[in-house]
């Protein structure tokens, strides 16, 4: 059962002009805690946050899995003259999740705020909008930022990731960069800081830097993010994303252009033509650019709107791989034996493969998720394997592509896994 949270928040200001809050926890029990808060900003000698020092609030950040799962989990809130950094540090501390405020967003001020059962990623989406702001799930981290300015976000992330992964495939880039780490500051770090932290943790020479303003930040937690996500999620405050150099050796930082589009190619469903999934995504999205491939469509589009395009593809086809049905008695999987050879091969042939060798096993996956995590069927693999399970082929040619998997039956899921066929940084 899906926990259910009460969070009630009251606050006065006194005489002094400091602030007391008192903060009322309620349980599923209907037992009730009150935390008097008295909030103090003193600035001496020491106080901040120097190169080197990371965020410890005492709690463990979700990631994978378990964020996406509390996501989904329903909260019911009311907030009353609390300001957004309480709210968000509050929030962060009872769902076990990272909350990310964009500079551009006054974190003082103050809240007029009531959700009942509305799932976290839905409540936090309400707040940005009481704000003037949207919200971003932006991979382990959830992110607040201004209408309009943190649009290419997710597209920009995606963008890179996939160069990057374009490079360390022709044997340039470096894999440690798509490694998921943990990133944190403590209060009063400067970006500029923060991004001399990650030239030197990832060897890579930064130049741009004087684009970025001095600024001073709050506290934050970035749990297990690549770098292509650390750096978007810090250069998108200042209206700045970054192209790799040198194979990945180096990151420039540089404006952000006036239209971010990623290109992303959509696979005709099973039982409609060519021309006519091009007519159903040109109804969808008029205003953007699409062409007729072999067996498909090429979108280019913001990411955004690419999942929506995919998620349409998933409900006239489902969310499976073409094969021959569930007919035919299931073949035990430990029995089986695979002797097979593969050169340079898209994965979604070989799925293809395995599924018409066994037509009562399917493929089934998230193809928006696959497409955050900038991964494509068209990716290609090798393989060369002799009497090996299905789960040995299987972690032998998906780890390629940071494919994981997970055997149901005769079902067989996929999703990203950052850190599969990854070595240290």
């Amino acid at each position: 059962m899906a926990r259910l949270i009460s969070l009630v928040c009251a606050a006065r200001l006194t005489p002094s002009d400091g602030l007391v809050q008192s903060m009322l926890f309620r349980g599923a029990a209907g037992r009730a805690w009150v935390w008097p808060l008295l909030v103090l900003l003193i600035l001496a000698p020491g106080t901040g946050s120097t190169r080197g020092e990371e965020r410890d609030r005492g709690w463990e950040r979700l990631t994978g899995k378990a964020f996406q799962q509390v996501l989904q989990e329903p909260l019911s809130v009311t907030w009353a003259q609390v300001d957004l950094r309480t709210v968000t540090h509050r929030l962060e501390e009872t769902r076990q999740v990272s909350l990310l405020v964009d500079r551009r967003l006054d974190p003082s001020a103050l809240l007029e705020f009531t959700a009942n059962d509305l799932p976290l990623e839905d409540l936090v989406a309400q707040l940005a909008e009481s704000r003037g702001g949207v919200s971003r799930v932006v991979g382990n981290t959830l992110y607040i930022g201004p209408v309009g300015a943190s649009s290419p976000l997710r597209t920009l992330v995606a963008l890179r990731t996939r160069e990057l992964n374009d490079a360390i495939r022709e044997g340039m880039g470096k894999r440690g960069y798509v490694k998921p780490n943990d990133f944190a500051w403590n209060d009063l770090a400067t970006p500029r800081e923060l991004l001399t932290r990650l030239a030197e943790r990832y060897s890579f020479e930064l130049t741009g830097l004087e684009q970025v303003p001095h600024d001073l930040w709050g506290a934050a937690s970035l749990p297990q993010a690549t770098l292509p996500e650390t750096l978007s999620l810090i250069l998108i405050q200042f209206d700045l994303t970054f192209a790799w150099r040198k194979g990945g050796a180096g990151v420039q930082i540089q404006p952000i252009p006036g239209e971010v589009l990623l290109e992303q190619a959509h696979a005709t469903p099973k039982g409609m033509k060519p021309k006519e999934w091009m007519a159903r995504i040109e109804e969808e999205l008029p205003d953007r650019q699409a062409r007729l491939v072999a067996d498909g469509v090429v979108l280019s589009a913001p990411l955004e709107q690419q999942e929506a395009i995919a998620k349409i593809r998933d409900q006239l086809r489902g969310t499976r791989l073409p094969g021959k049905g569930n007919k035919g008695k299931p073949a035990p999987v430990k029995e089986i034996r695979y002797t097979l050879r593969i050169q340079d091969k898209p994965v979604g042939s070989l799925l293809k493969t395995l599924e018409s060798r066994q037509p009562a096993w399917q493929f089934e996956y998230d193809a928006a998720a696959l497409q955050q995590a900038g991964i494509r069927l068209e990716q290609r693999i090798s393989l060369d394997v002799k009497e090996v399970t299905l789960e040995e082929l299987l972690r032998t040619a998906l780890s390629q592509v940071r494919l994981g998997f997970e055997i149901d039956g005769q079902t067989v899921r996929l999703y990203p896994d950052p850190r599969a066929g990854r070595r240290g940084p």
